[in-house]
């Protein structure tokens, strides 16, 4: 029988809700820890040069995923994007859209942290812990539901914003679906020399009817059609850039992904299986050491 204790800041709990756990399956209690503490990473953004750079604690730096691939994209792919950015109108689109992404994710990542924090609180005053054979403790599947549906629709309801209501109605569903939490908006880095912030490491249900661990990236699109498998190769890479520095930094690797994207009218969902994550991290590599040499020879250009 093994012994776990949680530990989670926050500032809504007036008693401390880390008790200590008993557990009747055994548990990796150094990933356990790993995952833990990228709660609390003490990585530090700083937006304020050419790109963004993330430091750490000894003031290393690493350069972001998104900057990397955007700095690392096909030329056709620039001059694409430099091209619509000059149509009338457009930079305001951007601005909106960006202000719609950005509160998408607030709410997605309010909705997690506060089931994560009732469900630990819950699963702490019933035992109510479960692991599987990845060696990680998690609260069971009916307390983060019931954890979830108190975020979404009961007494801990989170607000969503009046602009962004149909994208976060359209992701409420599946929200509601998630078998466990893991972490929410968490940053990892990796000794490669990238940083970036990953939204979600959760427990989702694959097609056989059994949880997985799963990886997260959420991503806002316009239009009322599916976005063409050709325009979510970034999104590839950067989600097999996040599973890489969490398998570095914890141990841990995704058995698959997912890309979720949120639209007005709908999600598009598209999972990544482990194979893909890991091939996907190591194309992200390739892209890595070719910013570093554009960094040395001092090839980019501000945004």
């Amino acid at each position: 029988m093994t012994i776990l204790q949680f530990r989670r800041k926050t500032d809504k709990v007036k008693k401390n809700p880390y008790r200590q756990m008993t557990l009747a399956l055994p548990i990796d209690q150094d990933r356990q820890n790993l995952l833990a503490g990228l709660r609390h990473s003490s990585l530090v953004r700083d937006d304020s040069g050419k790109h963004r750079v993330y430091r750490d604690e000894e003031e290393k730096e690493y350069h972001s995923v998104t900057s990397i691939l955007k700095h690392t994209a096909p030329a056709e792919q620039k001059a694409a994007l430099m091209k619509w950015v000059k149509r009338p109108g457009n930079l305001e689109h951007r601005d909106m859209a960006c202000c719609i992404g950005t509160a998408v994710h607030s709410y997605c990542e309010k909705i997690l942290k506060t089931a994560s924090i009732l469900a630990i609180n819950s699963a702490n005053k019933r035992n109510g812990w479960k692991t599987y054979e990845d060696g990680l403790a998690r609260p069971s599947q009916a307390i983060t539901t019931w954890a979830l549906q108190n975020a979404i629709h009961g007494k801990n309801k989170i607000q969503e914003q009046w602009a962004c209501s149909e994208y976060t109605r359209n992701i409420q569903p599946f929200l509601e679906d998630i078998k466990a939490i893991h972490l929410s908006e968490f940053n990892v880095n990796h000794s490669s020399g990238y940083a970036g912030q990953c939204d979600a490491l959760i427990d989702t249900e694959n097609p056989d009817g059994h949880s997985e661990l799963t990886i997260v990236d959420f991503k806002t699109y316009g239009k009322d059609t599916d976005k063409p498998e050709k325009y979510l190769q970034d999104h590839l890479l950067q989600i097999g850039a996040y599973n890489e520095g969490l398998y570095e930094k914890t141990g841990v690797r995704a058995k698959r992904g997912l890309i979720c994207i949120i639209r007005k009218n709908g999600l598009q969902l598209r999972w990544v299986t482990a194979m893909e994550l890991i091939g996907c991290g190591a194309l992200f590599k390739e892209k890595v050491a070719e910013f570093q040499d554009m960094v040395k020879n001092n090839q980019l250009v501000a945004a």
